[in-house]
């Protein structure tokens, strides 16, 4: 069990001060979190407004970060990235070494490469032919919500072993 979670055990001085750097790297990766989740948020919000070429309930989300407004987008994948990634490490950090798998973190880093990955290869314009990097697209955003929600069902489960 981590200092984090033993709270039967006397400290010192020494327990102490790793256990504020603890917390202050726990706020530091779960700020990240928040923050690129909000950026994401926002910036499909933006794009929404911004390309009004596209109709927000039936245009893919790929087809928002195609054109010159597409960076802005581009950004905010690549933010929720980071953002699962901080996340999925604050939990692995948090959680007691009995329910601690390495396994939803990997699965959120490979979910975020696949993000990533996804808002830089642009998908095939529909009706066009069919292209390498439109494949690359599609793939690497299955790819995202596979590892996502595979990611997702394995920390729950983690935490199942919790008794507390």
């Amino acid at each position: 069990m981590s200092a984090l979670h033993d709270r039967s055990r006397p400290t010192n001085a020494a327990d102490d001060a790793a256990l504020a750097t603890a917390l202050t790297s726990q706020r530091r990766l779960v700020v990240i979190a928040v923050a690129g989740l909000l950026w994401f948020v926002i910036a499909a919000v933006v794009m929404h407004g911004i390309r009004s070429d596209l109709d927000p309930v039936t245009s893919q989300m790929s087809l928002y970060l195609i054109g010159e407004s597409g960076g802005l987008l581009q950004s905010a994948y690549a933010a929720l990235g980071l953002a699962m990634c901080g996340l999925a490490l604050a939990l692995y950090r948090a959680s007691p070494s009995n329910t601690r798998s390495a396994a939803p973190l990997l699965l959120f880093v490979l979910a975020a490469v696949s993000l990533t990955v996804t808002a830089f290869a642009w998908m095939d314009m529909p009706g066009a032919d069919r292209s390498l990097e439109g494949l690359i697209h599609h793939v690497s955003a299955y790819g995202a919500f596979l590892f996502t929600t595979v990611g997702i069902t394995v920390q729950s489960l983690c935490f199942r072993r919790d008794p507390t």
